[in-house]
């Protein structure tokens, strides 16, 4: 079992947090031909992650796993400092650089403006967006569309997506990716919950 982080590495945390959302950087629309997804699954005290480079139009073309022992405790809006050296850890196994990096998480949806996909954007220098099941901050628009807009502090910082007849998922900006981007992004991989994500998923839970 982690140790309860003490006040001082809490602080730490979050001005880390703050200077890499300094970092963010938009960009534009990238190509989406080869697209990596991150997750992790926890068993116990130990954690698998998964990389998996999905091809459009092939299916899963290289993945790789890593089983660790996480060095910090959940916290909900310190995810990054749990989560980001186990999925760093998975996607350096890769060979080959993809177009882009789909992580379970959120990137500006969050109240320092860098969730898990911010970091891990920012430190692997690639555009990067943030796929969440969950709302972390702001209000949905009641558009009674697929795509709508999440509204934080006055502004949009990314989207929700409710697919007919399947659950919804919030995604965000996490690196060099804007807001115009990450929605087109969603509108290419099918207006569904992608399916690299889904394919790291099934791999870090299969290593349990």
């Amino acid at each position: 079992m982690n140790p309860k982080p003490t006040e001082d590495q809490i602080i730490f945390f979050e001005v880390m947090q703050k200077a890499i959302a300094k970092l963010y950087r938009g960009g534009a629309e990238p190509k989406v031909s080869k697209v990596c997804g991150l997750d992790a699954a926890y068993f116990n005290n130990t954690a698998s992650a998964a990389a998996v480079i999905w091809e459009i139009g092939k299916g899963v073309v290289e993945k790789s796993v890593i089983r660790s022992t996480p060095s910090f405790p959940y916290i909900p809006t310190l995810l990054y400092a749990r989560e980001a050296p186990l999925l760093l850890a998975a996607y350096r196994k890769l060979r080959s650089v993809p177009d882009l990096i789909l992580v379970d998480g959120h990137g500006l949806a969050h109240p320092r403006r860098a969730g898990l996909a911010t970091v891990v954007g920012v430190l692997l220098d690639l555009p990067t967006v943030g796929v969440a099941k969950r709302l972390l901050v702001g209000e949905v628009e009641d558009s009674g569309k697929v795509i709508t807009r999440i509204i934080y502090e006055g502004s949009c910082v990314g989207y929700r997506v409710k697919p007919r007849g399947c659950k919804a998922f919030y995604v965000s900006p996490g690196h060099k990716v804007g807001l115009s981007g990450v929605r087109r992004i969603i509108q290419l991989l099918g207006l569904r919950y992608p399916d690299a994500l889904k394919e790291a998923d099934r791999l870090a839970r299969s290593w349990g």
